[in-house]
């Protein structure tokens, strides 16, 4: 009888709070997921509002900003209307599609659709630990090289304009808090799955030798 299942559990194991416990971490963690996703919609890059000069399409005293979406299907930042410049006096601000973010995306979606499909717990958690794993290493990947581009963009566009001495042009290029939101709720499905599925494999083995003494002692 394999101990990945959840038929192998004692009947009375159902019964009680064990059951409840079941039930809500069945739950938490495909809306843990659910939530990475949402955030995606949360800006992942933001241009600050005191670059000198503006950036982009929007005058000085204007943020541009990219959602996880926006990276992912390379659609145009969010910016601050009132500060929008006119089409001949913008410059671009254009990252186009990140594709280490698309991937992430893609794996964070993957391991929604295996938490709520795959009824075996050990190997939900060892699915969802790998997945979740190298959506995180793979945003934070494509983060660094989106933001690389942006401190490019910016650095081109303030080339004649005067850089206060306590910044750098690094500086005005910031990680938003839907990235941030993004790698804690990462991180918790990561760490908390694969504590579980660690100790799993302790259950299982304590179970296999305790079997194994049994049948000796019988002999």
């Amino acid at each position: 009888m394999s101990h990945d299942d959840e038929s192998s559990e004692p009947t009375q194991s159902r019964g009680g709070g064990a059951g409840v416990v079941r039930a809500v971490s069945r739950w938490l963690r495909p809306s843990t997921l659910g939530l990475v996703l949402i955030a995606f919609a949360l800006p992942f890059l933001t241009v600050s509002c005191d670059t000198p000069g503006g950036f982009g399409h929007v005058s000085a005293g204007g943020t541009t900003s990219w959602s996880g979406y926006d990276l992912l299907s390379g659609s145009e930042p969010g910016r601050t209307a009132e500060h929008l410049l006119p089409a001949a006096e913008s410059a671009t601000d254009d990252l186009g599609l990140q594709p280490l973010v698309l991937m992430a995306y893609a794996l964070v979606v993957a391991a929604t659709v295996c938490a709520l499909v795959i009824r075996a717990r050990q190997r939900c958690r060892l699915v969802t630990v790998v997945l979740a794993g190298l959506a995180s290493v793979g945003l934070a990947a494509g983060l660094l090289l989106a933001r690389a581009q942006a401190v490019t963009l910016v650095s081109e566009q303030l080339a004649d304009r005067e850089i206060p001495p306590d910044r750098t042009i690094a500086s005005f290029v910031d990680v938003g808090g839907g990235y941030v939101i993004c790698q804690v709720l990462l991180g918790v499905v990561l760490v908390v799955d694969l504590v579980w599925w660690l100790a799993g494999r302790r259950r299982a083995a304590g179970g296999t030798d305790s079997a194994g003494s049994g049948v000796g002692a019988v002999r």
